[in-house]
C-alpha cells in the first residue's frame, strides 16, 4: 500500500452514506488522474504542478471525461460539499503534493518513486473507489474499471446514475431530496428534449486512453531528450547571474 492511496482513504473516510460523499471525490479523482495523464504526455514536458488549475470547477470542467465535464459543476453546492468527509482544500493539497511527487520523480530519474506513482494511478485509485462504495451505494460507483472508459461518461451510464439519484430520494424523503432533484433536474430535461434521430452506422471505437505507465513512459523519454540539457542550461544560467551579484559594483 503507498502512502498515497493511506492519505487518499484518510480523505474519503469511512463508507458514504449520502450519494454526494461519494460522487464529487469520483469525480475529482478521476479529472486529476486524467490531469496527471495528459500533462505527462504533454511533448512540451512543463512541470506539472506550475500547470495548475485555479479551482476545482476549472479542474473539472477541462479534465473530466466527456458527458461530466458540465453538469457535474451543478453538484459542487455549499450543501452537497458539507456532505464530504475532507474539504476541497484537503484534497487540494494532496494533489498539489502528488504533482510536486511526480516531478521530482522525473527530475531525478528514481524508477522505484515513477512505479509507486504509476500503481497508484493505474491501479490502487480505482481498486479504493471499488471497496469503498459497498453495498446500496454500490449505485454511485462511477469510476472507471479500464482505459477503454477513461474518456466518455455514457448517455447510458448517466441515465442509470439519474435513476439511482431519484431512487434514492423515493426511498430516504430527507430534506435534501429536492437538491438532488434539482441537480438531476436539467439533464433529465435535455434527455428526454433530444429529437430521435434516425440510426446512423456506429462510429469506430476510439483507442483507449494512455495508461499512467505509458504516460511516465512518454515523459521519461521527453525528459531524456530535452530536459537534462535544459535543465543544465538553466543551471548554469541560475550560477552565473548568483555570481554576478557576487560581484562588487564599479565605481567611477
Amino acid at each position: 500500500m503507498s502512502v498515497y492511496l493511506t492519505r487518499l482513504k484518510d480523505l474519503l473516510g469511512p463508507p458514504p452514506i449520502h450519494p454526494w460523499a461519494g460522487l464529487i471525490p469520483q469525480v475529482l479523482l478521476w479529472s486529476f488522474r486524467r490531469y496527471c495523464i495528459e500533462k505527462l504526455m504533454d511533448p512540451s514536458g512543463g512541470s506539472l504542478s506550475e500547470q495548475m488549475w485555479d479551482d476545482h470547477f476549472e479542474l473539472v470542467h477541462l479534465y473530466a471525461p466527456r458527458g461530466l465535464e458540465t453538469v457535474t459543476a451543478t453538484w459542487f453546492t455549499p450543501q452537497n460539499l458539507e456532505q464530504l468527509h475532507s474539504t476541497l482544500e484537503q484534497y487540494n493539497q494532496f494533489c498539489i503534493a502528488f504533482l510536486s511527487d511526480i516531478d521530482r520523480s522525473v527530475a531525478e530519474e528514481d524508477a522505484t518513486q515513477q512505479g509507486v506513482i504509476i500503481d497508484f494511478l493505474d491501479v490502487e485509485i480505482r481498486q479504493l473507489f471499488a471497496e469503498w462504495l459497498v453495498a446500496e451505494r454500490r449505485d454511485f460507483f462511477i469510476f472507471p474499471v479500464d482505459e477503454e472508459h477513461d474518456d466518455v461518461f455514457s448517455d447510458i451510464q448517466f441515465m442509470g446514475l439519474i435513476q439511482s439519484l431519484l431512487r434514492y430520494t423515493r426511498q430516504r424523503h430527507e430534506e435534501q431530496a429536492p437538491m438532488i432533484q434539482a441537480a438531476i433536474a436539467e439533464p433529465v430535461v435535455l434527455a428526454v428534449a433530444q429529437p430521435v434521430a434516425a440510426p446512423t452506422p456506429a462510429p469506430a471505437p476510439a483507442p483507449p486512453a494512455p495508461t499512467a505507465a505509458e504516460a511516465m513512459q512518454k515523459r521519461r523519454t521527453t525528459y531524456r531528450n530535452h530536459g537534462r540539457r535544459a535543465n543544465r542550461g538553466s543551471t548554469r544560467s541560475t550560477r552565473a547571474r548568483a555570481n554576478t551579484r557576487k560581484l562588487p559594483l564599479k565605481t567611477n
